[in-house]
């Protein structure tokens, strides 16, 4: 008796579309595991610029100096650009995402003024790297240093510090003074911001090399 054969039944082949689309799935995959996220734009640094060629100065100043960096709170003791929107939540500090400092802004004052103070004074400035101990210290300490909105589109860059110059073998005050110094920003975004506040800096800059140079007791002339 003839036994009927089982005759399989013909492979079905996937529709062509469905093949396609497969295709552009691991495409997709295989693109977003070699990527990854995508990468954060770079922040923009921000400093006081470079300091303007001046004609030749005479001496102001007839003493050895030491200048170390101002000190500053810790919520400044950043290289984070400060704002505050004194107009919406009394002013409380907000950091800008993607700009920042070149350096913290003590670093930046200390750095601007050491380097004025380089062309006026005589015999110098005392480094304690080198082991030298000056004759006075001028310290600095820097308060406020931040862009303040008083409107969505109007801000300022506001500067806040006290000097005080110490001297003597027993290291006594000689003189303080409070500084305060505001400059309108250009525009109202981080550069504006930044170009004030460099502004600011610069200000305080000079109004310690004319203060200093009435603090700093005079050298006595023998007779």
């Amino acid at each position: 008796m003839h036994t009927p054969t089982h005759v399989p039944a013909p492979l079905r082949h996937p529709a062509p579309a469905l093949i396609a689309g497969l295709l552009v799935v691991v495409a997709v995959l295989s693109a977003g595991c070699a990527l990854g996220p995508s990468p954060r734009p770079p922040s923009a640094l921000h400093d006081f610029g470079l300091l303007p060629e001046q004609a030749a100065q005479s001496v102001r100043l007839r003493a050895l100096l030491a200048v170390p960096d101002p000190s500053a709170p810790g919520w400044l003791d950043t290289t984070a650009m400060i704002y505050r929107f004194v107009h919406a939540d009394g002013g409380q500090p907000r950091v800008y995402s993607l700009s920042r400092w070149a350096a913290p802004p003590a670093e930046l004052i200390g750095a601007r003024l050491r380097s004025r103070l380089a062309r006026v004074v005589e015999p110098g400035l005392a480094s304690s790297r080198d082991g030298v101990a000056g004759e006075y210290v001028v310290r600095i300490e820097l308060e406020e240093f931040s862009q303040v909105f008083d409107g969505p589109v109007v801000s300022r860059g506001v500067l806040r510090a006290r000097a005080t110059l110490i001297g003597g073998a027993r290291r006594t005050t000689i003189a303080q003074r409070a500084f305060a110094f505001e400059r309108p920003a250009p525009t109202a975004d981080a550069a504006g911001g930044a170009a004030a506040l460099a502004a600011t800096g610069n200000d305080l800059v000079e109004a310690l090399l004319e203060w200093l140079a009435e603090a700093v007791p005079r050298p006595t002339t023998p007779g």
